[in-house]
Parts: structure tokens; C-alpha cells; sequence
């Protein structure tokens, strides 16, 4: 009877600590479910891509920030994407795209690929609005942020205006 009873306790006090931890787990990215997003204007047109993703690396002097988005979560060539590369990335905060050193845009649109040409259109501006560290593989940061620009296609000899972009995804590294 006595084992039977704290069988009983034990698995009542299980059952108030998970409850007690609803809240949190909401906050919880789940990396398996949450794919993220991203989403932008693209000449005055909606565009979104419905898998978003954060890689960043480097020594603690200088950290560089990937963030791609696509369609979807398989590479497919030719697909619409887009790449955002942040060299000397601190966290939080605007990322003017003044120079190779600085980092990059590219943007698969159509089938056709853009880039920031530097010095021509507006240079693009990234801001990021919150970014968190990943605790282990199974508790990953994110990253969300804003961007805009213009890219060039040279070989067309064709620009775009990305507007209003914004993102949502999973910090890896």
C-alpha cells in the first residue's frame, strides 16, 4: 500500500510541474515543425518563401550571419530564393550593405539571379530586431528582421526593388 501511494504522489507532482511549464513551451521553437518564414515585396509584388533558416559562425572577433529563405525547404535550381550574408554580425540592430567587406544580397527571382551591385540602386539595409543563441540542436535561437534594397541581374542588364521584407527562422549556430 505504501509503494502504491507514493507511486501515486510521484506521479501527481509530474503532473503539476508539466502543467506549471505550459506557458514556456509555447516560447519553445520546435525545429522539427517551425520551418520559419520570409516574406518581401519584389517590385510592388508579394513574395514569400515559406522555409527560413539562420546559420552564424566565426571567432569571437568576427561572427558572420547567413540567413536564407526559399520556396521551400528542398533545393531546387532555379527556384526562388534569397541570401542575406552579414559579416561582423553583433546581434541586434541595422546592417547597411556598403561594401563587399559588409556582407551580401543575392536573390534567385524568376529563375534569374540578382545581386546588390555595389554603388548602383540602393544599397541594402538589414535590420535585425531580435536574435537569441541556440541552446543545443533540440532549443535553437532565432533571428527576425526586416530588409530592402535594390539587386541587379548584369547579364539582363535588369534591376528589382525589394521592399517590406521581413523574416522569421531558426537560429542553428
Amino acid at each position: 500500500m505504501k509503494i502504491q501511494t507514493y507511486q501515486i504522489l510521484i506521479a501527481l507532482m509530474i503532473c503539476v510541474s508539466f502543467a506549471g511549464c505550459k506557458s514556456k513551451m509555447n516560447d519553445i521553437i520546435n525545429p522539427v515543425t517551425d520551418n520559419g518564414s520570409i516574406s518581401a515585396k519584389v517590385d510592388g509584388t508579394a513574395w514569400s518563401g515559406a522555409y527560413c533558416y539562420g546559420i552564424a559562425g566565426g571567432s569571437a572577433g568576427k561572427v558572420m550571419m547567413v540567413i536564407s529563405g526559399a520556396v521551400n525547404e528542398k533545393t531546387v535550381a532555379g527556384e526562388d530564393k534569397i541570401t542575406i550574408t552579414l559579416d561582423s554580425f553583433t546581434g541586434k540592430g541595422d546592417y547597411n550593405i556598403t561594401g563587399k567587406a559588409f556582407g551580401a544580397v543575392n536573390m534567385i527571382y524568376k529563375g534569374s539571379e540578382y545581386i546588390y551591385d555595389f554603388g548602383n540602386g540602393t544599397e541594402p539595409v538589414i535590420k535585425i530586431t531580435e536574435s537569441t543563441s541556440p541552446e543545443s540542436i533540440l532549443k535553437p535561437g532565432k533571428i527576425l528582421g526586416e530588409f530592402s534594397g535594390t539587386l541587379t541581374n548584369k547579364k539582363a542588364g535588369k534591376s528589382i526593388t525589394v521592399t517590406s521584407g521581413k523574416f522569421t527562422c531558426i537560429r542553428s549556430l
